[in-house]
């Protein structure tokens, strides 16, 4: 059953409360570990994973300071690679807290294609989380990693969103859901 909003054809709407998303994000940090945590012990040692993993969790002006800059930044990636394709770019944005719980936000509030919306969803994940991963697995620094394991767990919620992206082609266009976290799938009819 197709809907409008905004004068705009409804294809699909997915999306996920900010508590479900938590909840899936959490469960990915075990794999997470241990797909940077093996590499990085193999090369380095169990023993220097190990420490530098008590030391990055135990200095907690260190880990709050860089969980905090890290958050910022996060939604910030968001926005701006969001913000690029947009009419009135950073204008287009809104960035906040869910306070509910405790989950901050970008949301974009033009149309963006399919790849568009991917991009800014995959582009947190990937400069704060996977990049940093694997240059701490070739240099040995263990803050680096432990911050890059914390930066892709933080955007577990993005990878179940480009989880769910992966059906929708070029044809469609999204819309960032307003109140929850996902996405409006509309009928792209500049391609009809």
């Amino acid at each position: 059953m197709n809907q409008t909003f905004e004068n705009e054809e409804i294809i699909e709407n997915v999306t996920m409360s900010a508590g479900k998303a938590n909840v899936y994000g959490s469960l990915l940090f075990v794999p997470i570990i241990l797909f940077f945590g093996v590499p990085f012990s193999l090369i380095w040692g169990w023993d220097t994973f190990k420490l530098g993993g008590i030391q990055f969790i135990t200095k907690s002006s260190t880990f709050f300071t860089t969980l905090l800059i890290g958050i910022i930044l996060h939604e910030g990636i968001h926005g701006l690679f969001w913000a690029i394709y947009c009419k009135n770019g950073i204008k287009s944005i809104k960035f906040g807290v869910k306070w509910e719980y405790l989950t901050p936000f970008a949301h974009c509030k033009e149309n963006l294609t399919v790849k568009q919306y991917k991009l800014g969803a995959a582009m947190p994940g990937i400069l704060l989380g996977i990049l940093p991963s694997i240059i701490a697995i070739f240099i040995g620094n263990t803050w680096l990693l432990f911050g890059g394991i914390l930066f892709t767990g933080a955007a577990g919620g993005d990878i179940l969103i480009l989880w769910k992206l992966r059906k929708y082609d070029s044809k469609f266009l999204m819309k960032d859901h307003p109140n929850e976290i996902g996405f409006i799938v509309l009928k792209n009819n500049s391609h009809s």
